[in-house]
């Protein structure tokens, strides 16, 4: 039999539940922040202060609190993953709206306009911080990096990549084959694919201007991009189309139109590891100024964006500036 709670029940419940979430991340935040020691049945306990993990790693054997905690936990991480970080702050935040919110729905307050005032509010307080933002300065950039990385050496290398290539979105830190930090920059930018077919292509092939859509799908019927694929043919340029994955009659039309045209269609798979797709998807449109499709419907030149293209021994590089594909270590 399921469980239903209403009134003050629920409001203690909601209150518990978010308490015990956001009390353990909450003790990590600022410069006097502490660690959290976290185990897991099927995992060598560890100790960190990063509020993303601790967050996933909080839940509820009650279904009512766990489902609670889920919610609260998709906003956290709903600011991780749009501005990279502020998952602490976000969830001491939650808090404090979810306690006074609850103190007002005591007071017979009406939960419509309560909702209405907390939205006028968010709108309020967005404009306020966009007069009051302002571009932080090198020695700002410097503390971010060493405060985020909790290690002199990785932070000093995270700065010197920003000054480095000026593009925040493109660093990205991975775990090294050994025990030594490097920064490696690649001028371009590497599709780990490579192209779908072998057939899509006979020889190495470079273009500037390709445009590029990005689909969050797999692909059968290239009916669907007829307009848009029209209108690029027909100004001799070429398109490189992500996907999840092509379908053979999909892929053998693409062959075939590639034999008739001046330009090129090419056509990429993404990687199978979901979070990994997010990532390739977000940097792709970010480097094309594009965005990610998610439905066919209405398709328009918005859905398109524009980059210079390589592609070398099957390899598929992305070229935003004027460089070669090419990669530079530093210790």
């Amino acid at each position: 039999m399921k469980k239903i709670i209403a009134r003050e029940e629920l409001y203690s419940t909601i209150l518990d539940s978010i308490t015990s979430l956001c009390n353990p991340v909450g003790e990590t935040l600022g410069p006097k922040g502490r660690n959290i020691i976290i185990s897991k049945s099927d995992e060598v306990p560890f100790i960190t202060n990063d509020g993303a993990t601790i967050a996933r790693c909080i839940e509820s054997e009650d279904e009512i609190k766990n489902a609670i905690i889920t919610i609260a936990k998709e906003a956290s991480l709903k600011t991780e993953e749009e501005v990279g970080d502020g998952t602490s702050t976000t969830l001491v935040l939650l808090k404090e709206i979810i306690k006074e919110g609850i103190n007002q729905l005591q007071n017979n307050v009406n939960p419509m306009v309560l909702k209405k005032e907390l939205q006028k509010s968010q709108e309020q307080i967005l404009k306020l911080l966009a007069q009051q933002k302002r571009n932080a300065t090198n020695k700002e950039l410097k503390n971010i990096a060493l405060a985020s990385a909790n290690e002199e050496k990785i932070g000093l290398l995270v700065y010197d990549a920003y000054q480095k290539i000026k593009v925040k979105e493109a660093i990205n830190i991975q775990e090294s084959e050994n025990s030594e930090s490097l920064l490696v920059i690649n001028y371009g930018y590497l599709l780990e694919e490579g192209l779908f077919s072998p057939y899509l292509l006979t020889e190495d092939f470079e273009a500037k201007q390709v445009k590029v859509m990005i689909c969050n799908l797999e692909l059968f019927d290239i009916q669907l991009f007829s307009p848009i694929l029209n209108e690029i043919i027909d100004q001799d340029q070429s398109l490189l189309l992500l996907a999840n994955d092509f379908s053979q009659e999909f892929l053998e039309n693409v062959i075939m139109i590639n034999k008739e045209i001046k330009g090129k269609i090419l056509l990429v798979k993404n990687a199978d590891y979901a979070l990994r797709r997010q990532e390739i998807m977000k940097d792709v449109a970010i480097l094309s100024e594009t965005t990610i499709i998610n439905n066919l419907t209405n398709l328009n030149t918005l859905d398109v964006g524009q980059i210079n293209l390589k592609v070398t021994n099957k390899e598929v590089w992305l070229i935003k500036e004027n460089f070669s594909p090419k990669s530079s270590t530093y210790n």
